[in-house]
């Protein structure tokens, strides 16, 4: 495969119930699709197809922060 530059792509959000851009609407590849009830990513390799992005923890949906946070609290952070 010849390295590529990707001028534009394009960013798609929606449910994980909506249907999903195929071919006919022509999507850049590179593209991402993120369902905003599952928070789930999908990437489009070849114009047509989505695949969904793989995170290094797919189960942990949250950021992987360590410590807490309080506002007002002046011995608020304890980090890890």
């Amino acid at each position: 495969m010849t390295v590529k530059l990707i001028g534009s792509i394009s960013r798609y959000m929606g449910l994980s119930s909506d249907t999903k851009p195929g071919a006919a609407e022509k999507i850049p590849v590179g593209s991402t699709l993120q369902e905003t009830d599952t928070k789930d990513v999908y990437v489009c390799y070849d114009g047509t197809n989505w695949e969904k992005y793989k995170r290094n923890s797919d189960t942990d949906r949250t950021a992987n922060i360590k410590g807490t946070y309080k506002p007002n609290d002046t011995h608020s952070y304890m980090g890890g």
